[in-house]
C-alpha cells in the first residue's frame, strides 16, 4: 500500500527489512492474514536467534528487561522453543464454532505476543506447519474441524494451539499464563491500538484496565510528543479505522 510505504520512509532505514508477497499462493479470505504470520518460511526466521510475532497495530516500547530478555527467560525456565500465554476461554461466545467455549480442540494461545527460539521452533514444527500450509493454500480445513482458513477472527490462536499440540509441546493451561505457570507481565503487551477498534470494548474499564499498564500509558504520552511519530500517525490516520481507534485510545489515556 502506498500509504504504508510513505510511513516507512520516515523510519531509520538501518536494521530492518520488508519482505513482500510472501503469501501470494494463499486465498485472501476473511482473517487468513492473521494465520499466515505463523507460516513465515523457515529460512527467513532461522537467520535470527529469536522471532517475535505480533500485530501490526502494537506500539512497542523499550522495556527493562527488554522483550528479548523477558521471553528468553520464560523459554529457558520452561524448556520450550516458544513463549506464549493462553488466551480467553469463555468469550467471545461462538456457539457455531466452539459450543463449549475455547477449550479442547478450540483452545486458544495468543499470537500477538508470541516469541520463538527461531531454529528450535522451525525444527520441531516443520512437519505440522508444512501440513497446514498445504491445506490452507487450497482453502481447505485443517482436518480437526470443518472451518475453512480465515473463517473466524480467533482462528489464528486456535491454529497456534493445534500446531503446538501436534508437535507434542506442552500448552498453557491457565488464561494469561505460560506453559510453566508463569503469569504474563502485561507491560510487555505495550499498547495495542486494536483494543480500541470496537466502540463497546473501548469504553469498558473492566476489560481495558488489565491490558494497559500505567507505565505504558506514560510511554504512549511521551511517544505522542515525538515529531517523527506525529508524521507517521498522521499518514496512518488517513485510514478511517485507524483514525477512529486512535481517537478512542487518546480519549482513554486522557481519562487515566
Amino acid at each position: 500500500m502506498p500509504r504504508v510505504r510513505d510511513a516507512l520512509k520516515l523510519l531509520d532505514p538501518q536494521g530492518w527489512e520488508i519482505i513482500e508477497n510472501a503469501f501470494e499462493a494463499y486465498p485472501t479470505t476473511g482473517y487468513i492474514c492473521n494465520i499466515l504470520r505463523l507460516f513465515i518460511p523457515r529460512h527467513t526466521i532461522k537467520k535470527y536467534k529469536y522471532t517475535y510475532v505480533t500485530d501490526v497495530d502494537f506500539l512497542m516500547f523499550r522495556q527493562n528487561p527488554t522483550h528479548w530478555e523477558y521471553y528468553a527467560k520464560i523459554m529457558k525456565a520452561n524448556g520450550q522453543p516458544y513463549a506464549a500465554f493462553r488466551s480467553a476461554i469463555r468469550r467471545p461466545r461462538r456457539l457455531h464454532i466452539a459450543p463449549t467455549g475455547w477449550r479442547g480442540i478450540h483452545t486458544r494461545i495468543v499470537c500477538g505476543t508470541l516469541m520463538l527460539h527461531s531454529k528450535a521452533w522451525a525444527k520441531v514444527t516443520k512437519q505440522a506447519i508444512y501440513e497446514y500450509r498445504y491445506r490452507f493454500k487450497r482453502g481447505a480445513p485443517d482436518g480437526t474441524d470443518r472451518h475453512r482458513p480465515g473463517s473466524y477472527r480467533e482462528q489464528d490462536e486456535v491454529v497456534l494451539y493445534r500446531i503446538v499440540n501436534r508437535c507434542g509441546l506442552p500448552t498453557p493451561r491457565r488464561k494469561w499464563h505460560f506453559t510453566g505457570g508463569n503469569r504474563f507481565n502485561n507491560k510487555y503487551r505495550d499498547v495495542h491500538v486494536g483494543d480500541f477498534k470496537f466502540v463497546r470494548r473501548s469504553r469498558s474499564k473492566r476489560k481495558l484496565r488489565p491490558l494497559l499498564s500505567y507505565s505504558n500509558i506514560k510511554n504512549f504520552k511521551r511517544l505522542e510528543k515525538d515529531p517523527k511519530w506525529q508524521e507517521i500517525i498522521k499518514i496512518a490516520c488517513e485510514e478511517h479505522g485507524i483514525r477512529e481507534s486512535m481517537r478512542r485510545l487518546r480519549r482513554w489515556v486522557r481519562g487515566r
